[in-house]
Order: structure tokens, then sequence, then C-alpha cells
């Protein structure tokens, strides 16, 4: 009896196991595809596109060509209807808006959405700017966005920044302003890159307030990190010396030396390329000097900043100090070519 119940046993526990082992690998087979799934279709999700699929959104991922004006009128039909419409629609109208009268179609269409129930997707103020972008069209998107109660548009920085550089790009510094004040109106916290472009908004309105604007931009920027500071400053010496306002950009370049130490080789080839093109040929040398004593930074500087540097200087004591810090440099091996 006890070996008939011993056999039994072991058959129920054979029995267990394989079901067990069954149902294992059934979930492990269903962990390992479900990702590969997801992911593709993570990258095939039209809020999620790369810049070249956004510049030539012609079909709607299937391969037919769509009638935009059909879609808006099915969309704009189905709220009056019954308030309920598909999100992707919207998206999609815009994904596919190609001319300024295609744009005014699609906003009837998003002011319609915004009646119904349904939620918009998270990618919709993207694909908003983006298209107001794609038909030179940026203010109709800043206009999105300050009354984005009505439109249902809520964009995040990454979004405000989108239309900063579209500003940018027409030269347009008042907008690149209120694009930024409505970051701060929206209690957004702007990044590195706000500030950059807000730098370039002020300087394209080139005045006394306008650069103070900016050099408290470049604060800001210094409050985030040294090197995001130094940058933020080299495109505020760039411009200014643009505008060859010499008076200004001799201040700023006193005040880049003063409040920071060098950072790597860019910063040292704009600082020496400052001070040359001021004639401040002694700053340049003692910068020179700082990079050859250099021990720890790993500082570098390139020999066409260096020949600049040559061109400039008259005295014969400069020019022998000159001649003394390439050599060091090239023995050192700081003194990098330009290819």
């Amino acid at each position: 009896v006890g070996l008939m119940m011993a056999v039994q046993m072991k058959l129920l526990f054979s029995q267990t196991l394989r079901r067990s082992v069954i149902v294992l690998s059934t979930k492990t087979s269903s962990i390992f595809h479900k990702p590969t799934f997801i992911c593709h279709r993570y990258l095939l999700d039209n809020g999620r596109k790369g810049i070249k699929a956004w510049n030539r959104a012609e079909t709607d991922g299937r391969g037919s060509q769509i009638d935009l004006a059909a879609l808006c009128h099915k969309t704009i039909g189905n709220v009056e209807r019954c308030r309920n419409t598909r999100a992707s629609d919207i998206n999609k109208i815009f994904d596919n808006v190609k001319t300024i009268e295609d744009l005014y179609l699609a906003e009837k269409a998003l002011l319609s959405f915004r009646k119904s129930y349904n939620i918009p997707h998270p990618s919709l103020p993207r694909v908003v700017t983006r298209a107001c972008i794609r038909v030179q069209k940026p203010k109709k998107a800043l206009q999105f966005i300050k009354h984005k109660v009505q439109y249902g548009v809520f964009p995040t920085v990454n979004v405000y920044t989108t239309l900063m550089d579209a500003f940018l790009a027409q030269k347009d510094g008042k907008g690149i302003i209120d694009t930024y004040q409505q970051i701060l109106l929206n209690e957004l916290k702007p990044n590195a890159m706000t500030y950059y472009l807000t730098v370039y908004g002020y300087m394209l309105q080139y005045n006394d307030e306008s650069y103070s604007n900016a050099l408290e931009m470049c604060q800001r920027c210094k409050e985030l990190s040294a090197r995001t500071g130094i940058k933020a400053y080299h495109i505020l010496l760039r411009m200014i010396l643009d505008k060859e306002d010499k008076e200004k950009a001799e201040a700023l370049l006193m005040k880049i030396n003063s409040e920071f130490s060098l950072l790597n080789k860019f910063d040292v080839n704009w600082r020496i390329r400052g001070f040359v093109t001021l004639g401040l040929v002694e700053h340049a040398l003692d910068i020179l000097n700082l990079v050859c004593d250099d021990k720890e930074k790993n500082l570098s500087v390139s020999e066409g900043v260096v020949a600049m540097l040559e061109e400039v200087v008259m005295e014969e004591k400069e020019v022998e100090k000159v001649k003394e810090l390439r050599s060091k440099l090239d023995i050192n091996g700081k003194l990098i070519s330009e290819q």
C-alpha cells in the first residue's frame, strides 16, 4: 500500500511540474514578445515621428492619400452629431497640413474637437506647432498657445523651444520674447536652450534695455551650470561683436574673465578671438600663458587662433612672446591643428 501511494504521489508531482513548466514558458514567451510589439507601435506613433517624417507627412501611414477637407468635415460632423470623435484624427489632420488654407481648415476641426468628450493626444501641442512652422506661420502657433484654453493646446517647454527656434530662423526677436513670456505665464521652468534663444531674441531687438535683459538671461544660465553660463555669454559676445559695439564687448569680455575660469578649447578660442578683435593683445597673451601652464583641465588652443594673434602683434617683445608661447604649446601637445 505504501509503495502504491508513493507511485501515485510521484505521478501527481510530475503532472503538476509539467503544467507549471508549460504555464511558465507561456508567460515567458509573452513577456519577451510583447515589448517588441510595444516598441514597434511606439516608433510608428504619429506623436513620436522624427523630423524627416514630419516634413514628408503626406499619407496616413497606410500609403493612401488623405483628403484633408473630408477628414475635417467628418470630424466636425461627428462632434455636432454625438460630441464624439477620434483624437488620432486631429493629429492626422495637422500632420498633413501643407498650405495656409489647410491650416485654417485644421483650426476649425480643432475648435470643434475641443467641444467633444474626447481627451486629446499628449502630442497634440507638438503636432499643431510643427504644422504652423511647416507653412511658415509660427505666429499662428503662438496664437494657439495664447488661447490654449479655447484650442486645448497646452505645450511643454520643449514645444515652446521649437517655436522660439522657428522665430529665430525668421530673425523675429519679438516672437522669441513673446514665446518666452508665455513660458513664464504658464509657470514652466525654462531650460538652457530656452535661455540661449532668449538671448538671441533680445539681441535681435538691440538697445540698452534688451542688452541688460540678455545679460540677465546669461546670469540665469550661469545658475544652471558654469558650462551653460559660458556658452550663453559666448552667444552674447558674438552678437555684440557683430553689432560692432566695442565698449560693451570689452566690458563683457572682462566680466567673463573675472567670473569664469577657462573651461575648454572652445572657451579659450573664443576669448582670444574676442581680445584680438578688440585689439587687446596683452589679455590674449595672458590666456595663452594660462593654457601653457595648465596641467589639470587639459586645455588647448587652435593653431588658427594663434596665427590670428601673430598677425596682430606689432611690438618686437610681443612677437617674441608669441613665438615662445607657440613653441611651448607645440611641445606640450596643446596646439591643435584645424583640419
